[in-house]
C-alpha cells in the first residue's frame, strides 16, 4: 500500500510536466452519446485480434476435449514458477503492475485545451479518468455475471467460479485500457510498440499462472481474456469519443473471394 501512494505522488509530480502539452483526451468523454459511435465501437473491439484469437483458443481447446489433458500438463512439473503459491503471487505481482501502469497512464495523457485553463485540464482528465474506471467496472461485472452463469468448477476443486477467470478479466481490461492510453500520449514509435508488448507479456503471464496455479482450465483464462478486452475496449472507445488508431475491416475482393485488412495508425 505504501508502494501504491508512493506511485501516486511521483506519478503526480511527472505530470505537471506534461500540463504544458496540448490535447483533447477526455474532452469529449461521456456526453454526448452517440448510436453510431456505439454501434462502431462493439464492432471495431469485436475484430480485435485481442478477442477473436483467444476465443477462438478457448472453442478449439474446449470442443476437442483437451482443456483437462492441458491443465493437468501444466501442473506435471513443467511450469514457469516454483509452485502454485509462486503462481497465485506472480498473477496478482502482473495484475498490480498493469492496474497502476492505468493510472500511470490515465495521468501521462495530454488534457490541456488549446486557451490553457487548468479548469479545462481538471474537467478533461477527470471525465477521461471515469471512462477508464466504468471500461474496468464493466469488465469486473461481465465476469461475476458470467461466473454465476456458468458455475464451473476450478480444477483444484476449490469452488465452482472457475469459467472465466477473474484475474484473466483484469489483466486484458488493464492491457487494453494501457494500450489505448499509450496511443495518446507522445513518445516514439519503438518506446511505445516495446511497453505494449511488455504489458501484453505480463498479462499472458497472469494468464499462464493461473493454469499452472490450478485455478482455471486454458478455456477459462483464454475466454477470461477475451472478456476482458472486448468489454474495457468497448466502454472506453464508446465513452471516450477519440479517433480509434486501429481497424479490421472484411470486404469482397475483385475475384469474388473475401479479403480482410488490418491497419494501425501511430
Amino acid at each position: 500500500m505504501k508502494i501504491f501512494f508512493f506511485l501516486i505522488i511521483l506519478l503526480s509530480f511527472t505530470s505537471c510536466s506534461f500540463l504544458n502539452r496540448r490535447g483533447n483526451w477526455g474532452k469529449k468523454a461521456i456526453w454526448p452519446l452517440k448510436s453510431s459511435n456505439i454501434w462502431d465501437a462493439a464492432k471495431r473491439n469485436a475484430l480485435s485480434p485481442h478477442v477473436w484469437v483467444p476465443l477462438a483458443g478457448a472453442g478449439t481447446i474446449h470442443w476437442s476435449g483437451w482443456d483437462h489433458k492441458i491443465s493437468n500438463w501444466a501442473n506435471a512439473g513443467r511450469g514457469l514458477y516454483d509452485d502454485q503459491t509462486a503462481a497465485d503471487n506472480w498473477s496478482d505481482n502482473f495484475n498490480n503492475i498493469l492496474k497502476y501502469e492505468a493510472y500511470a497512464t490515465t495521468l501521462l495523457t495530454p488534457s490541456m485545451n488549446d486557451d490553457g485553463k487548468f479548469s479545462g485540464y481538471l474537467m478533461n482528465k477527470a471525465k477521461g479518468a471515469l471512462v477508464v474506471n466504468a471500461a474496468g467496472l464493466t469488465s469486473s461485472f461481465g465476469h461475476e455475471r458470467l461466473v454465476k452463469a456458468a458455475h464451473r468448477r476450478r480444477p483444484n476443486r476449490a469452488d465452482y467460479r472457475s469459467f472465466p477467470s477473474g484475474h484473466s478479466t483484469d489483466a486484458a481490461a488493464r492491457n487494453m485500457v494501457n494500450s489505448k492510453n499509450l496511443d495518446h500520449i507522445d513518445m516514439s514509435d519503438d518506446l511505445r510498440l516495446g511497453i505494449k508488448s511488455a504489458n501484453t507479456l505480463m498479462a499472458s503471464g497472469t494468464l499462464w499462472a493461473r493454469l499452472e496455479g490450478k485455478r482455471h482450465f486454458p478455456s477459462d483464462v483464454l475466454c477470461g481474456y477475451a472478456l476482458g478486452s472486448f468489454l474495457s475496449g468497448f466502454v472506453y472507445d464508446a465513452l471516450l469519443n477519440m479517433e480509434p488508431n486501429e481497424s479490421f475491416v472484411v470486404a469482397p475482393a475483385a475475384n469474388g473471394k473475401m479479403m480482410a485488412q488490418y491497419s494501425l495508425s501511430f
